[in-house]
């Protein structure tokens, strides 16, 4: 499980993979997130700024330490949460060796996908 240590590098592997994602065709524009887990009880996870351009464009400062019902984000920021954060944070919570999470977008043949 990776510690606060990681937090930096962490954040950075989860921009890339939300931009991967959003070039492989694997989300829909501003749809799709994912998470990691931090500690027992909060986690990484994308957040939508005040300038939302989509995955594609993710950065650092868009991957937000939250804990699983979302709270410790600053509002002020101008960042708000995926209505879906509770999938995640419920998810992480429910499994406790369970490390991440991604959640595509709602489609005919398109499933939540929860690994780790």
């Amino acid at each position: 499980m990776p510690d606060q240590s990681q937090i930096p590098e962490l954040r950075d592997a989860m921009a890339r993979v939300c931009r991967i994602l959003a070039m492989e065709g694997v989300v829909d524009g501003v749809l799709g997130h994912v998470s990691v887990r931090i500690g027992e009880d909060r986690m990484l996870i994308r957040g939508r700024g005040p300038g939302e351009h989509g995955l594609l464009f993710t950065t650092i400062d868009d991957i937000r330490l939250v804990g699983f019902d979302g709270a410790g984000d600053d509002p002020a920021d101008g960042y708000s949460m995926a209505n879906e954060l509770p999938i995640h944070g419920e998810t992480l919570r429910a499994r406790p060796r369970g490390g991440q999470g991604a959640r595509d977008v709602p489609g005919p043949a398109r499933l939540p996908c929860w690994y780790g």
